[in-house]
């Protein structure tokens, strides 16, 4: 496949939802780092904004934003309350061989679509369909952290290993993701059940496609922050309805690891309804098994999965990058 200045090579896609609080920052760091790119490299690049029927003055903010690149602003044909199909409906209008979703309180680095270009060029013809870089979290009461992760090579890692080891777990490539738009298509886009969780879901689905490149340089910033607790609930939910669906999702997971998946995803789950009784845990899981209520554990013993499960993926992402870097 050659790189063509008639198509983008990467497409952005920022959907919101009342937003003006944070979305002109947003696209200011967007426009700032569109503009350090040559001419050439700007039409490589297409930005969609997707707003979805905001109340606020999203879609006007947006509508007087002017970018050095290919730039549209649309709005979804009605207010979805599932947000994953605001972000299917701004996808759905990429037309670059490689797409990404920027979140509408989250920033480009200056220097970060330059590093995402030179990423993408690299793997036109490749095995991957997910990119990964690296970035800085921030949030409205502290300064960017240091860049993350801490590995500075680059390097191509297994799809299908990080799907049996890793991804059960936890999903540690959001934000600033890049996916191969043909393998999007392919396995069928962002799943409409799942609100929350619905980038992680959809990581284990693209990876069995093929494999991710880790590129070693800044990608951006990503707010960090707190969960309302009807925002908690429905995480808890989809953690543990997702860890019930995991067998489906690898199928090559053995019985133990799957057994692993469900204890780690219950242990989230507590950690996010620390109070919760075992019933009400129960009534929240509507026609859950036995066998995972019975597993839903205590505050003291997640926080010991929990840990657990945090050193076993730091290991395993380790060992893997490692691996990977002899695959380049």
């Amino acid at each position: 496949m050659q790189i063509s200045d008639k198509q983008p090579l990467l497409s952005i896609a920022i959907p919101v939802y009342n937003g003006e609080n944070f979305l002109e920052k947003c696209l200011n760091s967007v426009s700032d780092a569109v503009a350090k790119l040559d001419k050439t490299e700007q039409n490589l690049v297409e930005v969609i904004l997707c707003d979805n029927c905001s109340s606020d003055r999203s879609l006007e903010i947006a509508r007087n934003h002017k970018f050095e690149c290919a730039y549209q602003f649309i709005q979804t044909p009605e207010y979805y309350d599932n947000r994953t199909l605001n972000w299917r409906h701004a996808l759905a209008q990429s037309q670059g061989n490689w797409m990404m979703m920027l979140h509408a309180d989250d920033l480009m680095s200056v220097d970060g679509l330059g590093n995402l270009l030179a990423a993408c060029k690299s793997q036109v013809n490749s095995s991957s369909v997910m990119i990964a870089g690296r970035i800085r979290t921030f949030s409205d009461t502290s300064s960017p952290s240091r860049l993350k992760p801490l590995w500075a090579s680059r390097t191509m890692i297994s799809g299908e290993e990080l799907r049996k080891r890793v991804l059960p777990l936890i999903c540690p490539f959001v934000p600033f993701t890049v996916m191969r738009r043909s393998a999007y298509i392919e396995v069928g886009g962002l799943n409409i059940a799942y609100e929350l969780v619905q980038d992680w879901e959809l990581w284990i689905r693209l990876l069995s496609l093929g494999d991710l490149y880790f590129y070693p340089s800044e990608f951006g910033l990503w707010r960090t922050h707190g969960f309302s607790e009807k925002y908690a609930k429905i995480f808890a939910v989809e953690h543990t309805l997702l860890s019930l669906d995991i067998r489906n999702l690898v199928p090559n997971l053995s019985s133990n690891q799957a057994q692993i998946c469900m204890e780690i995803q219950l242990a989230k789950a507590r950690n996010w309804l620390p109070d919760i009784s075992t019933e009400g845990f129960s009534q929240i899981i509507q026609n859950a098994p036995d066998t995972l209520i019975k597993s839903f554990p205590s505050y003291e013993e997640a926080q010991k999965r929990l840990k657990w499960a945090s050193r076993q993926v730091s290991l395993w992402l380790y060992w893997l990058r490692f691996l990977g870097m002899f695959r380049l």
